[in-house]
């Protein structure tokens, strides 16, 4: 088919010309349609200089940026699990099935949701040094994300369930 029936082809938009040229100067990071960074006009709300604290919550926290969805206890036969938690982040991903682990020496970490490696007999597959092998379903870039991440889970779920954290609480025995 010619143009013709639908008429010209559309004209490429113009970057329109800088409202306040001069005052700022755009960079590298500025919207593609030459917007600067700076935002301004009618829907923006003007700054009264008030800043909200965690003391005019009367010294309560702030709420973590992770929020525990549900929190079920649950231990297994070895002691060392101690809770099952789903979690969203404030991305509004949520992530099902973590952990609440009771580590060495009382002290508490998250474990990831994973399942084991299942090998050609429907066993469980292993490593080079005879060990089931684990495949994690969350991952992460590197450690220190994975640390990062977790330490904002328990620091949500310390906020939730802070009898958890307790001396003694959930000690293996």
């Amino acid at each position: 088919m010619s143009g013709e029936r639908w008429g010209p082809p559309p004209q490429r938009r113009k970057r329109p010309a800088a409202a306040n040229s001069g005052r700022f100067r755009i960079e590298r990071n500025s919207n593609d349609d030459g917007a600067q960074s700076i935002p301004s006009g009618r829907f923006v709300k003007p700054f009264g200089g008030t800043v909200v604290t965690a003391d005019g919550f009367r010294h309560k926290p702030a709420a973590p940026p992770v929020k525990i969805i549900r929190f079920a206890p649950h231990r297994n036969p070895a002691g060392t699990q101690l809770a099952n938690l789903d979690i969203e982040t404030p991305a509004r991903m949520r992530i099902h099935s973590l952990r609440l682990i009771l580590g060495p020496a009382g002290t508490r970490w998250i474990g990831c949701p994973g399942t084991w490696r299942k090998g050609p007999e429907r066993d469980f597959a292993l490593d080079n040094k005879g060990k089931r092998i684990f495949d994690p379903t969350v991952d992460f870039k590197d450690r220190a994300t994975r640390e990062k991440f977790l330490d904002l889970v328990l620091e949500a779920l310390r906020h939730a369930r802070p009898e958890m954290f307790q001396h003694g609480a959930g000690d293996a025995g």
